[in-house]
């Protein structure tokens, strides 16, 4: 692997500046053409759309000014039978009416079929044009032969009151709309209610805009067209771009679809071009900047030369570099001469220095092992002391510990009994509790019982009931029989109340059947509870007793732990001596050690530097002054 020279580095560092800069050129560039791009087409597609729109509204325009231009002698002539069949035959509508507000209905051509009973104040068209303030525009729908139809309406107020109206088919504007030269998209018009007026494919005609894509809701082509800007979608898996305008006078919207893929195609052309362009200029600038950086640093490798010649001098530093040069090279070689000229007198002292200072390590390591040596004496004494007293420092430690753990044990004894005498009175009291709770339930299964022997007189009376309604049942059928075909339904309902009394004294056996089986298990849930309460009152006589015995314990205990505590006070005593005889002994001991390790550290210190004396002064020897 190369080294990484300063060529090589101002290289990089140029190449990385040049593609920065590069890349921030070409995105900007690219972002401009994306922009410009999107604002002609947005222009574009808005221009179709416009002039569309304009062509719609006008065509809408001249068909309601041809609807309005008899509406003052509509509003005040009997007969407008005349006036109806002219505007018509002059705005080629497909019928032309007026409904007044005693429910009339007025045509011109009386070819047309209208009902003899058809009220028009009843009609969709009637009501909104009554209730809207100008010309109305219903939505469209499919006349018989499958056009497009759409009713114009306007309110007349005269000598007489009601709507003119007029049918007319759209078929013009659907034209006008698939008709649109688009390079790369086509057109739709939707209604109101969201429904195709327009499309390419007739199949869809009249279906939600949602079935192209479930994005194309109300809302979002209400609001693609208030801000007059391009929206996305995807159609058959491609990205359209969607112009949405309305269309005046009416809630229709017109859309004008591209395809975003084709629509950018310049754009990415562009942008390849941009990308080529400023990889070339990228390969040209690093040519030519690292022709220029190589003999720019001419002087530096001339430099680095000399230097290499120098080093490889063995020491000899009375060498020197000969570059002449007035720019800094000759600068930096002049400073490197006047570097070696001090080197060389400093590292003259060094040499007669490093003699001096050998001979002073060799003396300080001759005292340092002298001193080791009395110290290893003095330290063999101190161990054999501290022994001693760790041994007996070590055995009062033990007595004062187990004194402690008997203490501590004879407390948590003392602790353990008073909780086991706090659980036997909670267990005295759960007891009793107990058996004041099963003694009331005892009482209420008593009740329970009484309340069922109730139970069985109500049901032997409803069963005496059912008996004697059987029988009157059966003697109703008997009379009934006798009485012949006037007493035969009679007798069916005769038969209705037998069946019904039997069920009846069925279903009371059913239940006394029950409530007998009810009444043994209540008695002995009784006797389950007596024998329950029995043995209740006997645990709170035996947790009484055990009480009386922990409360024995627990005293004896208290004792025990109190004779605990005094030996463990005294324990304590001799161990805190005992401690401080062993502290002083091991800091002495510790003192000892400190300074025979500073000792045998001092011997070495000076026999380490006595070798580095000598290997210095070696070492400066090779330099020749």
């Amino acid at each position: 692997m190369p080294k990484p020279t300063i060529k090589l580095k101002i290289i990089v560092a140029i190449a990385f500046i040049v593609a920065l800069v590069s890349a921030v050129l070409a995105s900007i560039s690219v972002r401009q053409l994306q922009s410009e791009t999107t604002s002609s087409i947005t222009k574009q597609m808005h221009d179709v759309g416009d002039a569309t729109v304009q062509f719609i509204d006008s065509w809408l325009s001249t068909r309601a000014d041809m609807l309005l231009a008899n509406e003052s002698l509509i509003a005040n002539k009997a007969n407008v039978d005349r006036e109806l069949l002219v505007t018509k035959r002059a705005g080629h509508f497909l019928s032309v009416y007026a409904g007044f507000e005693d429910g009339r209905i007025a045509y011109g051509d009386k070819s047309e079929d209208w009902p003899a009973d058809y009220d028009p104040r009843t009609r969709p068209w009637y009501q909104s044009a009554s209730d809207a303030n100008g010309l109305i525009i219903t939505e469209p729908y499919q006349d018989f032969d499958g056009s497009l139809v759409v009713s114009l309406a306007k309110a007349f107020n005269g000598q007489y009151q009601g709507v003119l109206a007029a049918d007319v088919t759209v078929t013009d504007i659907v034209e006008q709309v698939l008709n649109l030269k688009l390079s790369n998209g086509f057109a739709f018009l939707v209604d109101g209610d969201n429904r195709l007026v327009a499309y390419r494919d007739t199949d869809l005609s009249r279906q939600p805009l949602t079935e192209l894509d479930e994005e194309l809701t109300p809302t979002f082509m209400a609001n693609a067209s208030a801000q007059r800007q391009l929206t996305t979608f995807e159609l058959n898996g491609k990205e359209k771009l969607l112009a949405a305008i309305e269309v005046p006078n009416t809630d229709w919207t017109l859309g004008i679809v591209e395809d975003k893929t084709q629509a950018y195609a310049s754009v990415s052309e562009q942008i390849t071009f941009v990308l080529i362009a400023s990889v070339i200029l990228f390969i040209v600038i690093a040519f030519v900047a690292g022709a220029l950086i190589k003999q720019l640093l001419k002087p530096l490798g001339e430099l680095t030369g000399a230097v290499r010649t120098l080093s490889a001098g063995e020491g000899d530093l009375t060498q020197r570099i000969n570059i002449a040069r007035q720019d800094e090279i000759g600068e930096l070689a002049e400073y490197v001469n006047a570097f070696l000229a001090q080197l060389q007198q400093m590292v003259g002292k060094a040499v007669n220095q490093s003699m001096t200072l050998s001979e002073s390590a060799e003396e300080c390591r001759t005292h340092a092992l002298q001193s080791s040596q009395l110290v290893d004496k003095q330290q063999n004494d101190v161990d054999q002391i501290a022994t001693a007293i760790h041994e007996m420092s070590t055995t009062a430690n033990e007595v004062a510990s187990h004194a402690e753990d008997t203490a501590s044990s004879a407390q948590q004894a003392e602790q353990s009994c008073q909780e086991g005498l706090s659980v036997v009175g909670d267990n005295r009291n759960a007891i009793t509790q107990l058996a004041e709770q099963v003694e009331r339930a005892t009482n209420v299964i008593r009740e329970l019982d009484e309340n069922a022997q109730s139970i069985n007189q109500i049901i032997a009376t409803i069963q005496g009931v059912a008996e004697q309604t059987n029988l009157l049942a059966l003697n109703a059928a008997i009379e009934a029989a006798r009485a012949g075909d006037q007493g035969r339904g009679f007798a069916v309902v005769a038969d209705e109340v037998r069946v019904l009394s039997q069920r009846t004294h069925d279903s009371t056996e059913e239940i006394r059947n029950m409530i007998e089986t009810l009444q043994h298990t209540t008695q002995r849930a009784v006797d389950d509870m007596t024998q329950s309460n029995e043995m209740a009152t006997s645990s709170v006589d035996r947790a009484e007793a055990a009480s009386e015995r922990l409360n024995q314990i627990t005293s004896a205990i208290g004792t025990i732990s109190e004779m605990a505590i005094q030996i463990a006070s005294a324990a304590e005593e001799q161990r805190a001596v005992t401690d401080d005889i062993n502290r002083n002994t091991q800091a002495v001991k510790d003192l000892s050690y400190e300074i025979h390790q500073q000792a045998s550290a001092t011997g070495d210190q000076g026999e380490s530097m006595a070798q580095a004396a000598r290997d210095m002064h070696q070492d400066l020897s090779k330099f020749k002054v």
